[in-house]
């Protein structure tokens, strides 16, 4: 299994490991701060696609750019599986709320 590292070096907090999914793919200070895999104690850079991936796009979505701007692009994208599970919640919300009592 693959784990994902975020080192959080603007905060000082050190790394952060995550099994599976990671909460987020955060790129402060200008795209400084890439995802990390840690794979049999290998630490190695997620790519441009393994970032889309983790945040629902298609591959290739960011493609014809620059990696650092395709990095910052996905760290401040919101992940696509989220907000098709609020449209869906507030769908069946407003479904519910005009049906006629």
């Amino acid at each position: 299994m693959t784990t994902i590292v975020d080192f959080a070096h603007r905060f000082g907090a050190g790394p952060r490991l995550y099994k599976g999914e990671s909460p987020t793919l955060a790129t402060p200070d200008g795209g400084h701060h890439i995802p990390y895999a840690l794979k049999d104690f290998k630490l190695r850079r997620l790519t441009p696609i393994e970032c889309e991936r983790l945040q629902g796009f298609p591959d290739d979505w960011t493609a014809g750019i620059s990696d650092t701007q395709r990095y910052k692009l996905m760290g401040n994208a919101v992940t696509v599986n989220v907000i098709e599970a609020i449209g869906s919640a507030i769908s069946k919300a407003s479904v519910k709320m005009a049906k006629p009592k």
